[in-house]
């Protein structure tokens, strides 16, 4: 597989392969793996061998994707303890740098600097069909 370029701007081929599988009253085991294997060998989970000639066209913009970025500024200690409170758990940083966490309401809190890190926002729609609106049917 080629090394990745992840720097901003850079053009990039990438995908999502997703599956479900009916709720169990177990916990996760190793032997859930091999669902992980048997979607790996699907041809889906393949990234093409060779870049098509759609990639870097521009995208037709749609209700998902001609909105700018939510313009936003980092949060003091003090503005997150007065929204989430101070219990913060499974607490994600970089260095001393606050990136995410979750609060005792099990709510998970991404804050700016994770998101500017990210290639895809949090809370992003995914979406497949070809329509510019979502309908019913698709």
């Amino acid at each position: 597989m080629p090394p990745h370029n992840w720097r901003r701007g850079a053009p990039r081929i990438s995908g999502s392969l997703g599956g479900s599988s009916p709720i169990t009253p177990r916990r996760t085991a190793d032997a859930d793996l091999a669902a992980v294997d048997r979607a790996l060998a699907l041809p889906e989970a393949s990234a093409p061998s060779q870049r098509s000639e759609a990639v870097g066209t521009p995208v037709v913009p749609n209700v998902f994707s001609a909105r700018a970025p939510l313009r936003c500024r980092d949060l003091s200690p003090a503005e997150i303890a007065g929204f989430w409170g101070g219990e913060l758990r499974h607490v994600e940083r970089d260095g001393d740098q606050l990136l995410s966490f979750f609060t005792a309401a099990h709510t998970h809190v991404v804050l700016r600097a994770k998101e500017l890190r990210v290639l895809r926002p949090h809370g992003e729609l995914f979406r497949t069909g070809i329509g510019s609106r979502p309908t019913r049917n698709r």
